[in-house]
């Protein structure tokens, strides 16, 4: 059975999937550090959205920091932990990666989505990000005549439609 979603672009859902903003499903949406640490050769990994790559986070081959800047940027909210989902803000919109390791820190180009484990598969919120109706949401907020980026904002109003979590698992899987 199918119910009027109340959105134009979105139409008909589900009768038993819940219509809202993603705010309403996430735990944490946050971004990365606004202060560019100065990179050394040895130290802790930060992470930039070059460092995003096929739904991955490139650890490897990201750039390092102080262990002392780390430890400020780790207080200061930085640090993702496994299960997040990455999203690109800034430059290139719309890179997405799960965070499978949690040993970097991410710079504000980055928004950190954790989702609440309760409510959203963080495979599903993968999938969701890249999307046509999330990227679309997303493209019409663009800001930026040189530099395209989008605001936190943004993301945490996306509006998102949600099953019930075995559901969300049977399609991420699917995908």
């Amino acid at each position: 059975e199918y119910k009027d979603s109340g959105v134009e672009w979105l139409g008909l859902l589900p009768s038993h999937w819940i219509y809202s903003s993603l705010k309403h499903f996430c735990n944490l949406i946050t971004d990365g550090s606004h202060h560019s640490p100065k990179a050394t050769d040895e130290g802790r990994h930060y992470v930039t959205v070059r460092d995003l790559s096929a739904g991955k986070v490139n650890i490897a081959e990201s750039a390092r920091i102080s262990n002392e800047d780390f430890k400020t940027l780790e207080r200061n909210g930085c640090r993702p932990i496994q299960g997040d989902v990455l999203f690109s803000k800034d430059g290139t919109i719309g890179k997405v990666a799960e965070v499978d390791s949690d040993d970097f820190v991410v710079l504000s180009s980055l928004a950190i989505v954790r989702p609440n484990s309760e409510r959203l598969f963080s495979r599903f919120l993968f999938y969701f990000l890249q999307a046509t109706c999330g990227m679309r949401q997303i493209e019409s907020h663009f800001a930026g005549a040189a530099l395209k980026r989008i605001t936190l904002d943004v993301i945490i109003n996306l509006w998102s439609c949600s099953p019930p979590l075995p559901e969300q698992h049977t399609i991420a899987a699917f995908l």
